[in-house]
């Protein structure tokens, strides 16, 4: 385990420094053509499996590279299960279809992270869209890899035409919207899609998954709370960090078959964010 560890440090390291864009497009490419090989501390949480799950969540850091690449490794494991798939990705208007490819867009996306951590930048939502749209309008010259509009009109790399795919929506398009009615959007749209019969696959960050809401919390609530349904029941007062606003999402899951599928480094990465929100925190929160 610790050795695949190493390997994934070492994909994303050798492109911190200097970024060989074209490299790095070139090595996820690769790494999509065999995902098992890099899925090996996959996390399956939930209440359903992998064989019968109707919703599927895909938790990320938006500015954790490894996150972002883990998504399009296990999006490209369920393509290879001949799953029929619906992806839907967050910042985009409720079922709104984007005018991108999957894989392109996620790419420019683990770019645009691994630039952000060159410079030693927090994230911040405005700065890496903007540094998005850098990534595009130079994509869309000429050169090794240039953006193009594919078969299926679809906007991506020409190295992923054998593979692209659309997605959709599922987020609310107001500005300062906050999470718990962000979370109320993402329950309405999964309610129109529950009579597809396809597989929801949700990228989305890890503030929003229930599971992972509760873990996050732990070290900064007063009272601890042995398990998830505790954590919820026991929730008093709002607060700043809008910790617990996934109970109505979780509430809703519990009607469903649903997993939570991550790698395991996800955890680590919650654990240094939760540990600088809790050095800022002058009480715990009730």
């Amino acid at each position: 385990m610790f050795f695949k560890v190493f390997l994934m440090c070492l994909f994303f390291t050798k492109f911190i420094f200097a970024i060989d864009m074209y490299g790095l497009i070139e090595g996820i490419n690769n790494k999509l053509k065999n995902p098992q090989s890099s899925l090996e501390n996959l996390q399956i949480w939930g209440n359903s499996n992998l064989k019968e799950a109707s919703i599927i969540l895909l938790p990320e850091i938006h500015d954790n590279a490894e996150s972002l690449l883990n998504q399009l490794l296990i999006i490209s494991l369920l393509k290879e299960q001949k799953k029929d798939l619906i992806i839907l990705d967050e910042s985009l208007k409720s079922l709104t279809k984007s005018p991108w490819e999957l894989f392109s867009q996620k790419t420019l996306e683990i770019i645009a992270a691994i630039k952000q951590k060159n410079a030693q930048k927090s994230y911040n939502v405005e700065e890496f869209e903007q540094e998005l749209q850098n990534l595009s309008r130079k994509f869309s010259q000429p050169g090794k890899y240039r953006l193009k509009v594919l078969n299926n009109n679809l906007l991506g790399f020409t190295l992923f035409k054998n593979i692209a795919t659309p997605f959709y929506g599922w987020d609310d398009h107001a500005e300062n919207s906050s999470m718990e009615k962000r979370n109320q959007v993402l329950i309405n749209t999964l309610n129109k899609l529950s009579n597809s019969n396809k597989v929801i696959v949700v990228m989305l960050g890890s503030r929003h998954i229930p599971e992972l809401d509760f873990y996050g919390s732990a070290s900064l609530m007063c009272h601890q709370n042995n398990t998830i349904d505790e954590f919820f029941s026991s929730l008093r007062n709002k607060n700043k960090l809008q910790i617990g606003s996934t109970k109505n999402l979780y509430t809703y899951l519990q009607s469903n078959k649903y997993i939570v599928m991550f790698d395991k480094s996800l955890l680590t990465s919650m654990d240094a964010t939760v540990e600088k929100y809790k050095n800022k925190l002058i009480n715990c929160l009730d």
